[in-house]
């Protein structure tokens, strides 16, 4: 399985906005390649009708349970303060 870090930002009408985390730890956002902490500090300026209800990096790992339904799991590499 292909390596995959993704940037999460979950509102109440959304379950997920997701940007693609580079090597270079950067994600393309708007046009421009931002840290995923540039992304979380403007997203509610760049889109005032969402709310963040949370914003989480994380990794795409091989799932270490042989008997689990999926070959992968998500872990949280870092979880975001929200100031709402």
């Amino acid at each position: 399985m292909e390596p995959l870090t993704l940037l999460s930002i979950c509102t109440p009408w959304r379950q997920s906005h997701k940007w693609e985390v580079g090597e270079d730890g950067l994600v393309d956002y708007n046009g421009q390649r931002v840290t995923p902490r540039y992304v979380v500090e403007n997203f509610e300026n760049d889109y005032p009708t969402f709310t963040m209800v949370r914003a989480e990096v994380m990794e795409r790992i091989d799932n270490p349970d042989p008997n689990a339904s999926r070959s992968y799991t998500w872990v949280t590499l870092e979880r975001f303060d929200l100031e709402n």
